[in-house]
């Protein structure tokens, strides 16, 4: 019994010292702007408040900048309106209408967590006597309204703020706060800075300084956009003419079309030539019927981000160096390599003399045929080319692969060589119903570079590139035959096969 009692006093002493603490609180309350003094109640009258139709402009002021921001109704198909913000003096400038809503909207209500002080004598201790920003509300009526951010308070999770000089301060959230701190730069669109669709795309042009790098491309849409069987066809200009397009050079185009800026820089910049943008790294440029987009890029911003500034907006913004997979890469990786990549069905016939040793061979198939199907027709020399191996794969499949697998090894457009015709293939191509092009051929002829490369001329002129000599015709290696090697080891197989089957485990005795 006489420990309960003990208990019981000991309590009773406990909750006594607690009553007159909480009685003596209103004395110390306000002498120190902490947390520990913040005063709590179930409904606290908001900063400041106002209706959307009575604003006439939001001003944001802070020492990284100062600007305003004008309503823009608009009326929708209901009849209801609803309010655009833009940028004073800066109508035209790509900023982000979800984030200059969402600091304007603050200027129909700014809310409070708590009030600190009612009728605040002294506003230093809060920083409001110089405060870190002012965020005010013009009114229709002309009446202005200022919302004065001071310091933050000691938990770092709320900024002390006062409206007008009213003398009641209060608790602002850390994130509101911030909102009214933000600058223009961080309310451009970073997903602006190319805005060019690939299906409107219809030229582009690559740069690079180091190695004086230039591309030029033709882009032309086949079939509907948005479809899966759309695509972008290819035309080089520079530094070659050839047609077709290259994995690498659609990878450059994709990557510059996704392109977005990780943060803005500075708007309007007086010299480019601090960001390297004077005299950029990389230059490319979108081509469309409505215009061009050029991008700079110029020195490395830090590790993870070049400089780089787009027509779309003028302002210098960091860009990931993740952005790019290709952009250092080879023009001629770049390009398509294959001197002639030719589908099978699409052929007639082809006739080549190689340092002259003459064969035809000739082709019958659809694109939908196999090259063993038994209504195809494949001659070599007027023989049945039709011959498979001890597997039942075709021999004059890996025959024709080889006919097309001649590379490109250099380029070198400013050459003038002469046509000795050393070496030639006549591609005999097939009418395309579907595009309504007719029957035409396409010849292919080899000069001597050196001994080592030839020249190549495209219908009879020449092509701006060159071909390594034991690669394109002389190579021996496994599944990379040259031409001559491939030509004899098909002649070989079907003079030596039985029933249309050559046995290739024996091998091919060549010279």
């Amino acid at each position: 019994m006489k420990k309960q009692t003990k208990s019981l006093m000991v309590l009773a002493g406990v909750l006594a010292v607690l009553l007159i603490i909480w009685a003596a609180s209103p004395l110390w309350l306000n002498r120190e702007p902490d947390e520990t003094t913040i005063t709590t109640r179930e409904e606290i009258d908001p900063i400041f408040q106002s209706e959307a139709e009575d604003i006439a402009r939001v001003e944001i002021s802070h020492e990284q900048d100062t600007f305003a921001l004008l309503p823009d109704a608009v009326t929708d198909s209901d009849g209801k309106i609803s309010y655009d913000w833009q940028v004073e003096g800066m109508e035209d400038y790509p900023f982000a209408q979800t984030d200059l809503s969402a600091v304007a909207n603050m200027a129909k209500s700014v809310y409070t967590s708590t009030e600190i002080e009612s009728a605040a004598s002294d506003l230093a201790p809060y920083g409001l006597d110089d405060p870190q920003a002012m965020f005010s509300v013009v009114l229709k009526n002309g009446s202005r309204h200022d919302i004065k951010v001071g310091s933050l308070m000691p938990n770092k999770s709320y900024y002390y703020a006062m409206l007008d000089d009213s003398g009641r301060v209060c608790s602002l959230a850390k994130a509101t706060g911030d909102r009214m701190m933000q600058t223009r730069l961080d309310l451009l669109d970073g997903d602006q800075v190319v805005s060019v669709e690939e299906s409107d795309l219809t030229g582009f042009i690559f740069e690079r300084a180091r190695d004086a790098a230039r591309i030029a491309v033709d882009c032309q849409l086949v079939g509907e956009p948005g479809t899966p069987e759309s695509y972008i066809e290819y035309e080089l200009r520079e530094p070659i003419i050839r047609p077709g397009g290259s994995g690498n050079l659609n990878m450059l185009i994709t990557e510059t079309l996704a392109m977005t800026a990780a943060d803005f820089v500075e708007i309007d910049p007086v010299d480019l030539a601090p960001y390297g943008l004077s005299s950029p790294q990389y230059l490319l440029n979108l081509q469309t019927a409505a215009g061009e987009t050029e991008i700079k890029i110029g020195s490395q911003a830090d590790s993870n981000h070049f400089y780089a500034i787009s027509s779309e907006i003028p302002a210098v913004f960091k860009l990931p160096t993740s952005t790019f997979t290709s952009i250092d890469m080879k023009v001629i990786d770049m390009l398509d390599r294959f001197v002639a990549l030719v589908s099978i069905w699409k052929v007639d016939r082809i006739d080549g003399n190689i340092f002259g040793e003459t064969f035809s061979t000739e082709i019958s198939m659809t694109q939908e045929n196999r090259t063993t199907d038994e209504d195809v027709v494949l001659t070599l020399d007027g023989q049945d080319a039709k011959i498979v191996d001890e597997k039942g794969k075709s021999l004059y499949t890996k025959f024709y692969q080889r006919l097309i697998s001649v590379m490109i090894a250099g380029l070198e457009p400013e050459a003038e060589p002469d046509n000795t015709k050393d070496a030639s293939m006549v591609f005999h191509m097939k009418a395309d119903p579907e595009t309504g092009r007719a029957a035409y051929t396409q010849t292919v002829e080899f000069a001597p570079r050196d001994d080592y490369t030839y020249y190549v001329f495209i219908d009879g002129e020449y092509s701006g590139f060159y071909v390594e000599k034991e690669a394109s015709f002389e190579s021996t290696r496994k599944e990379y035959e040259g031409i001559t090697v491939a030509l004899d080891m098909m002649r070989y197989a079907i003079s030596h096969a039985e029933d249309g089957v050559f046995n290739t485990e024996e091998g091919y005795p060549l010279n």
